[in-house]
This record gives C-alpha cells, structure tokens and sequence, in this order.
C-alpha cells in the first residue's frame, strides 16, 4: 500500500486565529517566548476544543492538494491535536471539500489521547509503524522538525509555511 501522510494544523487546517488569540490572552507574540506558568496557561487556551470550532477554517490549498493525493494513494492523518478537535477538523474538510466539489478521501486518522510526548517523537512513532504496512510516499507537515525525521527514512518530506508546501 502506498502512503501520503498529511499534519491537520498549518497544513489542512488554517488554526492562525486561535493561535494569535491565545497568544494575546498570554501576552505573547509568538510561542517561544513562553515558559512556564504561562506556556501552561497558553496550552490550555489553545487546546480548547471550543475555541477550535469558532476559529480554525479549513486551508483550501491544503485541500485541494488532499484531493489530487487522494486519487492514487492511501490517505493517513496524523495531528498532534487531542482527538476531539481532530474530529471537528476532519468534519470541517469533509464539509468543505463538498462545498467545493472535490473528492477526498481519509484512510486512517492518528490523534493524541491523553500522551504528553512532544509532536515531532509522536509522529515519529506512528510514521514508524505504518512503515511496516505500507510505502510511505510522502510527509505534509509545518513542522521542520518532523520533515527532517521523515528524510532520515528516505521519505519525502513536504514542508508546509504560510499554509502552502516550500519544499
């Protein structure tokens, strides 16, 4: 089985709104100048599942990319976003891509449940085992860190800035 694997926020998912409002409620312009206790205070305002329903939209381009990779290959999501705003995103895509008349389809979707490891090493991880069962054609993810994981494997990595593939 061949596989393209797509990351949901920055990639299909366009979380920027959310991203600035939580930022704003800590008093921060970007996410590296938080240490604890305000990164905790940010995590927790930007994890709300709420607050990703009003504001996240889906990334047309993301989409229409979704689309053409999902005529010839099997289609794996891995978000590292808690399951219940992974599933809200997931119905955001499927309503969107009717909107615009595109066929998509998702084969297999990973999300975190309750696992405190950090993005990149959970991806890893679950890239590690769909390589047992399947080839691997390519990695959609922002996520620097993650794309250059996937190279050590000789997978293509795609990295997305701005909502739009740079490599």
């Amino acid at each position: 089985m061949r596989v393209v694997i797509f990351d949901l926020e920055g990639v299909l998912i366009d979380n920027t709104k959310r991203l600035r409002y939580a930022l704003s409620k800590v008093g921060a312009k970007d996410i590296s100048e938080l240490s604890y206790p305000r990164k905790s205070f940010f995590w927790k305002v930007f994890l709300n599942r709420d607050l990703a329903y009003r504001l996240d939209e889906v990334n047309n381009t993301g989409l229409k990319v979704l689309a053409e990779k999902s005529r010839d290959y099997q289609i794996v999501i891995i978000s590292g976003s808690p399951c219940d705003i992974v599933r809200d995103h997931i119905e955001k895509i499927k309503k969107r891509a009717k909107e615009l008349g595109l066929e998509i389809r998702i084969d297999k979707i990973f999300c975190r449940k309750g696992t405190k490891e950090k993005a990149p090493d959970f991806k890893e991880r679950i890239i590690r085992g769909i390589m047992l069962w399947g080839e691997i054609i390519e990695v959609h993810d922002d996520d620097e860190r993650v794309i250059e994981r996937v190279k050590k494997y000789g997978i293509k990595g795609v990295l997305w800035e701005n909502l739009a593939p740079s490599s």
